[in-house]
């Protein structure tokens, strides 16, 4: 992870494009000699005013885009780094209109069981963003990560860590 975060760090500036930088790190990263370990990344560029929203999904789980009345999912778009040499991701663009909130999540938020074995899946996740959708970003993802926890308490296995990032377009 630390790794990743400064290889990351130290490309993003001279990186022209979030593919380019997913390539450049992917290339660093499988100089590792710890092969056995992969890395998943949603990488993104919001231009402002615009409100064009450019990523490369590697093998993260998909984000949710709420948009007024429109939800999609931005799923992945090529394998997790550090796989293969030769991977290919492709580089996807939408435009975040204003009141749009994005959501992007760790299987940790998705993947939490409860005592009944099921999951918290996307369906947690959208049932907390579209409460509230006037709410600031912050209030949204603490109140994500709050209800996965709360989804997966008593369960035996309290499960993978959680990063949530809301963006909430104006």
């Amino acid at each position: 992870m630390a790794e990743t975060q400064g290889v990351l760090r130290a490309e993003a500036a001279s990186c022209a494009t979030p593919i380019e930088l997913v390539r450049t790190l992917n290339r660093a990263l499988l100089h590792d000699q710890d092969q056995d370990r992969f890395v998943t990344l949603f990488y993104g560029v919001l231009a402002f005013p615009t409100g064009r929203f450019t990523f490369v999904n590697a093998g993260h789980p998909r984000a949710l885009l709420l948009d007024g009345a429109t939800e999609s999912t931005l799923v992945s778009t090529g394998p997790p780094l550090r796989l293969f040499a030769d991977a290919a991701w492709e580089e996807k663009t939408v435009t975040l209109h204003a009141g749009a909130r994005l959501v992007i999540y760790s299987d940790g938020v998705t993947e939490a069981q409860d005592d009944a074995d099921r999951f918290f899946d996307l369906e947690g996740v959208r049932a907390v963003m579209t409460g509230g959708p006037d709410r600031p970003a912050v209030e949204l993802a603490r109140d994500l990560c709050h209800a996965s926890e709360e989804f997966e308490r008593g369960s035996p296995d309290p499960g993978d860590d959680k990063t949530v990032v809301v963006i909430r377009s104006r």
